[in-house]
């Protein structure tokens, strides 16, 4: 029966969700097909969507994404796809993910692990940032909690790179978090003498 074609297992992932994850378009396709617009949830409410953004699937996100009327779900911890996306590096989903929503208020997006800025600079994706970095008016948006910004994310990694690319964008070159440490604190911590200089 149709009922039990997309049935779950005990974390709440469905057929859906690893046609998704492993990037087969054609069965994506044919759940479509036959379910029309269904977004399954897992038990942390992570979508199909969530699953193609995090690895990539470029097609079989927009298919879903297509087929779908929300289309940036948030999961338990509010993460939505588009942090997923920025999370992993992957710019081409996150281009199409600001140009079909048309609302780049998604930019600044708060989740339990931060901003989607917050996630891309701690992974060391420079394209990333710099598209986000682009679009939005705060380039150190804090993060939930402890107040890390992208700048923190940055160094507390190595990334120069980054760091080079949000300095020359913020007027608080050396922000603190809840605990009181700044960036210069974390590059003095990891030996990072280019970053600290």
């Amino acid at each position: 029966p149709i009922n039990s074609f997309n049935g779950s297992h005990h974390s709440g992932t469905t057929p859906f969700h690893h046609a998704a994850f492993f990037g087969h378009l054609d069965i994506c396709q044919h759940i479509l097909d036959y379910l029309g617009n269904i977004s399954p949830a897992n038990k942390h409410g992570d979508t199909p969507l969530h699953d193609a953004a995090s690895n990539g699937h470029f097609e079989v996100f927009k298919l879903i994404f297509e087929n779908m009327d929300e289309k940036n779900p948030k999961n338990k911890g509010d993460t939505t796809p588009f942090h997923n996306a920025a999370w992993h590096g992957y710019l081409d989903i996150c281009e199409f993910i600001v140009r079909e929503i048309n609302d780049e208020s998604i930019l600044n997006d708060q989740s339990s692990t931060g901003t989607p800025l917050c996630l891309a600079a701690s992974e060391g994706h420079f394209e990333v940032c710099k598209f986000i970095i682009d679009r939005v008016d705060d380039k150190n948006l804090a993060r939930l909690e402890d107040g890390e910004t992208p700048l923190h994310e940055a160094v507390s990694r190595g990334r120069i790179d980054i760091c080079e690319l949000i300095w020359d964008h913020i007027d608080e070159k050396n922000p603190a978090n809840t605990a009181g440490k700044t960036p210069l604190h974390y590059a003095a911590e990891g030996g990072e003498y280019e970053i600290f200089e």
